[in-house]
């Protein structure tokens, strides 16, 4: 029986851009229904459940639309992965990760869900990534070891 694993095997991760983008404001994005999920750190288990599955009500909408302190909107931040992507991804090589992969949040593309053309500040924002920080991922995935260049 084969234990462990090969020595080529490809350790990585994954984030969501709801959970990890933060910048809910900034860049053109839109707010998305993540953004309006409202969140009290003091509820215990049962009130979490009770609330997991609430329906968005025109009141609710309208506070979350209004609101100004995010403390009950973990999403709006999330590890605010859009300002600290460089740390982020060095913490990753430093684990010896060598494969990452992450959603797109949609509402920093298309914010009104309809537009004509992308938000080219939120598609900036997908393409920052330097190859000198990335490229030991696109190396691995993208040209199977191969030389980029």
């Amino acid at each position: 029986m084969k234990t462990g694993f090969p020595e080529n095997f490809l350790w990585g991760g994954v984030i969501a851009a709801s959970q990890a983008d933060g910048a809910w404001n900034e860049g053109g994005k839109a707010l998305d229904t993540q953004d309006l999920r409202y969140f009290d750190a003091a509820w215990d288990k049962a009130t979490r459940q009770k609330n997991r599955n609430i329906n968005m009500t025109s009141a609710r909408f309208s506070d979350a639309l209004t609101a100004t302190d995010p403390t009950h909107y973990p999403f709006r931040w999330g590890i605010d992965f859009y300002h600290h992507w460089k740390e982020d991804l060095a913490l990753f090589a430093e684990m010896g990760m060598k494969v990452f992969r992450t959603s797109i949040n949609w509402a920093r593309i298309y914010p009104n869900g309809d537009d004509a053309v992308p938000n080219e500040e939120g598609n900036g924002s997908l393409r920052r990534t330097p190859k000198d920080s990335f490229y030991w991922y696109k190396k691995c995935i993208a040209t199977n070891g191969e030389d980029l260049d």
